[in-house]
């Protein structure tokens, strides 16, 4: 898939709203949204990624919390993926689905082998 897919037919206002909101508090309104639309794609594919996006900014906070002279690097980390969310949550809103570079993929892989 290319990095943005326009979707068009069948997308609701609805969709995309909820879609959007998957982005807000990252893995609470992701999980959020994923338990309660489970059959809407757009939506599922929005949730996941946030919860994608949630489960990586954590290990980076983790990973760099261990080690303090890294501070530096792990807040730019954390910024880029902060910037990632931002981006998912315009493109939902516009009704495209946007896999964010380098993970993209691998997490909707993770997200579509967990049924839900």
């Amino acid at each position: 898939m290319q990095e943005t897919e326009k979707v068009k037919t069948g997308l609701s206002t609805d969709s995309k709203n909820k879609a959007t909101i998957a982005y807000i508090l990252g893995f609470i309104t992701g999980l959020i949204m994923l338990l309660t639309n489970p059959k809407d794609k757009f939506v599922r594919f929005h949730a996941i990624q946030s919860i994608g996006l949630s489960v990586i900014s954590m290990i980076f906070s983790l990973l760099i919390s261990q080690l303090l002279f890294l501070w530096t690097l792990g807040s730019l980390l954390n910024f880029i993926v902060i910037v990632f969310f931002v981006i998912s949550a315009v493109k939902a809103y516009q009704g495209e689905k946007y896999l964010v570079p380098l993970v993209g993929e691998q997490i909707q892989k993770i997200g579509e082998s967990i049924k839900i």
